[in-house]
């Protein structure tokens, strides 16, 4: 299932890949976390950002995306995941705003990673010109969870729950 969901998000990365910063990736990742585990969000964020940077150029940044996305499901996972409430429209409303957050904060580690390796005399100048690229990022992480938090969440928790009858009948 991980690898279907890696493979998805390299798609939806690939495909969109016309559009600077507006791709699906944060947004699946997003829900892995919430409806799963970070560790599952974490393991897709590995394989999709290995897997599009064959494609679209591997560098350095490879490993700062992976890093940046492991930290954006730590806090997901750790902080943000109790609050989850699928059923709940406000609830998806809030976590839709959340999605967006996530745009700039991946863009804020981003930024913090590339200032310290390169040794860059001033962070703010630096990242103040990346945010309209952020904003790209997080107004396309909104979109994309909205859209796609009501088709996944369904499919991941028959999952879940198919998995876990089939675990108690197996013992």
């Amino acid at each position: 299932m991980l690898a279907i969901f890696s493979g998805l998000a390299f798609i939806g990365r690939i495909m969109m890949q016309a559009l600077p910063n507006i791709q699906p990736v944060t947004a699946i990742l997003l829900i892995l976390c919430l409806n799963l585990s970070m560790v599952d969000g974490i393991i897709v964020a590995c394989l999709s950002i290995l897997l599009s940077n064959i494609y679209l150029g591997m560098g350095p940044w490879t490993l700062l995306q992976i890093i940046s996305y492991a930290l954006l499901m730590l806090i997901t996972g750790l902080l943000v995941k109790p609050f989850y409430r699928p059923e709940n429209l406000i609830n998806r409303l809030g976590f839709t705003l959340y999605a967006v957050l996530l745009g700039f904060i991946y863009g804020l580690l981003m930024s913090i990673f590339w200032v310290f390796i390169f040794k860059m005399p001033s962070f703010w100048a630096y990242y103040l010109q990346g945010l309209s690229f952020d904003s790209a990022h997080g107004l396309g992480n909104g979109i994309f969870y909205f859209l796609l938090e009501p088709i996944i969440h369904p499919l991941l928790r028959r999952y879940a729950y198919s998995n876990r009858f089939e675990r108690v009948n197996s013992e």
